[in-house]
């Protein structure tokens, strides 16, 4: 249970630590055609925010993210699930 925990800890911090409001992180794996600027688009609602999850993400080069790749949209500024 432990080991659980630890592994799935990382998704539920905010820098904002554990106060009574917190913003969850968002994981999202990256599929086929995607880039930091759509995903930060759908996710945030703005694409300009793709240098943000980039950091956040430790990212060097933005140009390469793969299918598959698991990435964290901040709780802060994460907006919601894209609408089909």
């Amino acid at each position: 249970i432990v080991v659980l925990l630890i592994s799935i800890l990382p998704y539920f911090t905010t820098s904002a630590g554990w106060g009574v409001e917190r913003e969850y992180d968002y994981a999202i794996v990256v599929e086929k055609g995607d880039s930091l600027w759509k995903i930060a688009q759908m996710y945030c609602g703005d694409g300009s925010l793709w240098p943000e999850i980039a950091k956040y993400n430790e990212i060097k080069n933005p140009n390469l993210i793969y299918p598959g790749q698991e990435i964290l949209i901040p709780g802060e500024i994460y907006a919601g699930p894209p609408v089909d």
